[in-house]
């Protein structure tokens, strides 16, 4: 499904929990709206317009995505790109050549790569499993996590897949043989509001290389880390339209954690990619707003193991590479 399909089909949902999260967020504004008239106007402009000097990468040339709606993005292991959409499954080189094309059971929303190459995907209420290119893993379909489930976001670890649900507000964990774990952000009671706040269809988890789990609760601009076990550790981030916090109804949308411990994050409405520091210290920009089209929406990420930050632009078709900026001695 397409991010507008998943935005449509998600907004029904969204209602039924309006009154929920207004009382719970109170979010910065900064999404690009229709004009009410000169007196209600407001320049956007600054908001856009970031300071060179916190630019800290550059961009390198992209790589072409072979699908007319990429959904998803990730690097396994062996750096290899995999990228989902269109009901399919891509592995591809750093250099745009396919290595492997798999049909899906159906529309992929995202996807992980596990560290012996395994692949998770998200479908709409579910995962399907397949081997890596190097690997013997037996393919195949997981139970479905329900009929309000919407898969957004996956990380694979070692030991444990982790299963952002938009849907239902909560993260679900499983053994790599598909057996259910605990579920992190479940209400006690009907009367209890969701502790995950998203209002829109983007709720994403990364692992830490301390193989402990980060939640991006989008409502709340914050991120926050949790054991395997499910329970708290600590969390960082704040609602601010300034540069360093983030802004709109719920950001940031996704998430990606580097092999040194800082944390890539990328935000739509005022659509631009972060970096941030192993405690949530914000360093920098990736990319500013001016580096996008309009009408992006959704940038998932991923990074590699030398650290470049690669990003699925699904308005170009492009999986798009910055570099760290080499500091002048």
């Amino acid at each position: 499904m397409s991010i507008v399909g998943r935005l449509t089909a998600f907004r029904t949902q969204a209602i039924l929990f309006g009154a929920v999260l207004a009382m719970a967020a109170a979010p910065a504004r900064c999404e690009v709206r229709n004009p009410l008239g000169e007196g209600f106007e407001y320049d956007l402009g600054a908001l856009r317009r970031v300071d060179p000097a916190l630019v800290l990468f550059e961009e390198h040339d992209p790589v072409r995505v072979p699908l007319r709606e990429p959904a998803g993005l990730a690097v396994d292991a062996a750096g290899r790109l995999i990228v989902v959409g269109d009901g399919r499954l891509v592995v591809l080189d750093r250099a745009g050549r396919e290595l492997r094309s798999s049909q899906l059971a159906g529309d992929p929303t995202c996807v992980a790569a596990d560290p012996d190459g395994t692949l998770f995907v998200g479908l709409r209420d579910r995962l399907q499993v397949l081997p890596g290119v190097d690997e013997g893993a037996t393919p195949g379909l997981w139970e479905s996590l329900g009929e309000r489930a919407r898969v957004t976001g996956l990380a694979a670890g070692d030991d444990q897949v982790w299963v952002a649900d938009a849907g239902q507000r909560i993260v679900h964990t499983f053994s790599k043989s598909g057996k259910r774990g605990p579920v992190i952000g479940e209400a006690g009671s009907r009367d209890e509001p969701p502790h995950f706040i998203v209002p829109s269809p983007f709720f994403d988890v990364g692992i830490g290389p301390d193989e402990t789990l980060w939640v991006v609760n989008p409502g709340r601009h914050r991120v926050e880390n949790y054991r395997a076990d499910g329970t708290p550790v600590s969390s960082w981030g704040q609602a601010s339209m300034r540069v360093e916090g983030f802004c709109g109804c719920c950001n940031p949308s996704h998430l990606a954690v580097r092999r040194d411990g800082s944390f890539i994050t990328s935000e739509k409405g005022l659509v631009r990619v972060k970096l941030y520091g192993p405690t949530g210290e914000f360093r920098g920009v990736v990319a500013p707003p001016d580096a996008f089209d309009e009408g992006t929406v959704g940038l998932d990420l991923a990074a590699d193991a030398d650290g470049d930050v690669l990003v699925l632009d699904a308005v170009r078709r492009q999986i798009r590479v910055f570099r760290q900026k080499v500091s002048k001695p």
